[in-house]
């Protein structure tokens, strides 16, 4: 009899401790967005388009629901209820960031606030999944009040089975889409231009071209001739209308740094290269989710057009040309 009591208690006291940790998540998440309030209600405002009272009210509704939410989990109460409406919470946030990782969007979500540490789309996606399964696991137990009969231990392994067997599906087709640049951080690449190169990011109503380059990987020789061919485009194509105006930016490292930017000027000269060029600290690439060189074309709002890591196939080439038109 003192055994079974004291394993109840000592399930209990598992599950309390989970429920303490994910209430603390959930109020420094809550705590995050209030110190980046504003940040928080434009990103509220850039998914949903709502008037900008609308939009208040969503970010102060989203920020109490965490911030009580999480006091309740802390404090043990109606935990099924919370955990219910966390995981509808944490299900439309995985939704959002799933639409931005497919249209190669990215959405500075200021999930965190000021605790932010410049995760990418597809990394807050992953976390959101593992919160959202460490969520439902949890309310299974609750549900099952800490004893888990035979046909339930079946039907919870079925239920966690299949979502586990519905996250890989979505999550696994998403890697590809990230390894091929989806989820490269424009809001990083246009306020380092607007610091580096106020004349581009100054021109207003055309498509703007966008070469990131690292130089290790110019050694493989359908890159090289991949970021040569898309010059030689631009080149042609610049007595032609203003619609496109282009720069490239060369991430820094051994050979090319800000130390010595004569050699950029010579590298260019030798490759006849006319494009204007800028050599960013390794730190913005790490921050803007991309080691690979890639094409990027943006609208005059700053949306991607166009994404896709060197070599580009013929196909790609046709789509750049069609854009660049």
């Amino acid at each position: 009899m003192e055994r079974k009591i004291f394993e109840k208690h000592h399930l209990f006291g598992k599950v309390f401790s989970i429920s303490f940790v994910l209430g603390i998540i959930f109020i420094i998440s809550g705590i995050g967005k209030i110190l980046s309030f504003q940040g928080f209600i434009e990103t509220i405002y850039s998914l949903t388009h709502y008037s900008r009272t609308i939009t208040w009210i969503l970010g102060v509704g989203i920020i109490g629901f965490e911030l009580a939410g999480g006091l309740a989990l802390i404090c043990h109460y109606r935990i099924k209820l919370f955990i219910l409406l966390f995981i509808m919470v944490i299900g439309l946030f995985i939704f959002v960031l799933t639409n931005a990782i497919v249209a190669h969007k990215n959405v500075v979500c200021h999930c965190f606030g000021l605790f932010d540490i410049g995760l990418s789309n597809y990394q807050e996606l992953l976390l959101d999944v593992l919160l959202l399964d460490i969520l439902v696991l949890f309310g299974i137990v609750r549900s099952s009040k800490e004893t888990f009969l035979k046909e339930r231990k079946f039907f919870a392994a079925f239920v966690l089975a299949v979502i586990l067997f519905a996250e890989y599906s979505v999550l696994e087709p998403l890697s590809k889409l990230q390894n091929e640049g989806g989820g490269t951080n424009v809001r990083e690449i246009v306020s380092f231009l607007e610091t580096q190169a106020k004349d581009f990011t100054s021109a207003d109503n055309r498509v703007a071209l966008i070469l990131l380059i690292n130089f290790t990987d110019l050694s493989c020789p359908p890159c090289f001739g991949s970021f040569i061919m898309v010059t030689d485009l631009l080149r042609k194509r610049s007595s032609d209308s203003n619609r496109i105006h282009a720069i490239g930016i060369m991430k820094e490292d051994d050979l090319m740094n800000r130390a010595a930017p004569q050699r950029l000027s010579h590298w260019k000269d030798a490759n006849n290269i006319d494009i204007p060029m800028v050599i960013a600290p390794d730190s913005l690439f790490w921050k803007m989710h991309t080691e690979k060189s890639a094409v990027l074309l943006l609208d005059s709002r700053s949306r991607i057009l166009f994404l896709k890591t060197l070599p580009l196939s013929q196909d790609q080439m046709t789509t750049v040309l069609s854009i660049m038109d």
